[in-house]
C-alpha cells in the first residue's frame, strides 16, 4: 500500500490494517496540472516498457514543479523523463508546484511474459510411450497484469515417436511466453 498526505509524504506498508480508510484525491479539474504518459496508458492499464513521464501545467505555467516517483525525494522537474528499470507493478508519480498545485498519477509496468506449463493427462509408460491418444493441458499465470490468453488443451492422436506440442500464453500487457514439450511417443498398437 502507498499512502501520501497533503504534504506529499509517502508511506509504504505490506501489512493489512483493519479500521483505517483513506480518501483518494479528487480528479483534476479544468486548468489543474496533469501527469502525462507517452505513450498513453494502454487499455489494459499496464505498460510493457516504462513510459515517458511529463507534466501539463494547465493554468499553472508560472509555477516551478518538483517530482517524486514512488515516494522518493522530490527533485526539480526540468522536462520529460523515463523511470529507468522500474520494478514490475505499480508506481506513483507526484508533481508539486511552487503555487501549491499538484498532480498525481500511477502507472503500472509488466515487462515479463506469463508462466506457462503443459501437463499430460497421464504419465507415459516406464519406457516413455503413451498407449493411445494423450491430451496436454496448459496452466498459465501472471502475478502482475494477469493472463489474457492461455491455450486450450491439445490432443495428439497419431502414432509415432518424438512428437511435440507447443502453446503460447499472453498477459494483459501484451507480453507472451511459449512452452514446447517434445519427445512425445505414442503407440496405438
Amino acid at each position: 500500500v502507498q499512502v501520501y498526505d497533503r504534504s506529499y509524504n509517502v508511506a509504504y506498508s505490506d501489512r493489512k490494517v483493519e479500521g483505517h480508510t483513506f480518501s483518494p484525491q479528487p480528479d483534476a479539474g479544468p486548468g489543474d496540472p496533469a501527469v502525462v504518459f507517452n505513450p498513453g496508458t494502454p487499455a489494459s492499464g499496464y505498460f510493457s516498457a516504462p513510459p515517458e513521464v511529463s507534466l501539463d501545467p494547465g493554468d499553472h505555467g508560472d509555477a516551478t514543479f518538483e517530482v517524486s516517483v514512488d515516494g522518493g525525494a522530490f527533485e526539480a522537474f526540468d522536462g520529460p523523463f523515463t523511470v529507468s528499470e522500474p520494478a514490475e507493478g505499480e508506481h506513483l508519480v507526484v508533481f508539486r508546484g511552487s503555487d501549491d498545485s499538484f498532480a498525481i498519477a500511477r502507472f503500472a509496468v509488466d515487462r515479463e511474459g506469463p508462466t506457462i506449463v503443459a501437463e499430460a493427462d497421464r504419465p507415459a509408460s516406464a519406457d516413455g510411450w503413451y498407449d493411445g491418444p494423450v491430451t496436454f493441458t496448459f496452466t498459465c499465470g501472471d502475478a502482475v497484469s494477469g493472463v489474457a490468453d492461455c491455450p486450450d488443451p491439445v490432443t495428439l492422436s497419431n502414432a509415432g515417436a518424438n512428437q511435440s506440442i507447443s502453446g503460447t500464453a499472453t498477459d494483459r500487457a501484451g507480453n507472451s511466453s511459449q512452452v514446447t514439450v517434445g519427445g512425445i511417443n505414442i503407440d496405438l498398437g
